[in-house]
């Protein structure tokens, strides 16, 4: 007995929508042709009579005392060291394996440090 309430309870709900649907479109169609008139003239006044100032963006540089271009950023005071004269960059390159989801791939590495001569 429960099976066959539930199929009309479900068919109720869905008229019931279908009616709100059509009432609410119908409501939207009865508008007249003077109220459209109306309201797009209120707006093209109101566009007409102050238009709106453009938004400003202020722009500062990243890095303030830095007068040249580059793509990359300097590098952080705290990590690197004036070498002085007569050094010499040291470097270690090796392969490493990496692991991913394609496969296991091969990928070079790179260590450099700056030596006094």
């Amino acid at each position: 007995m429960s099976m066959s309430r539930k199929p009309r309870a479900a068919a109720a709900i869905v008229a019931v929508g279908i009616a709100l649907c059509f009432a609410f479109a119908g409501g939207a169609a009865a508008q007249t042709d003077a109220d459209k008139g109306a309201k797009s003239r209120r707006a093209a006044a109101t566009t007409q009579a102050r238009p709106q100032a453009r938004t400003r963006i202020r722009v500062y540089p990243a890095y303030p005392r830095r007068y040249e271009l580059s793509r990359f950023p300097p590098p952080d005071p705290s990590e690197y060291r004036f070498p002085g004269p007569n050094a010499v960059r040291e470097c270690v390159a090796w392969l490493a394996p990496q692991y991913r989801s394609s496969g296991t791939v091969i990928v070079p590495h790179t260590r450099c440090w700056w030596q006094r001569g």
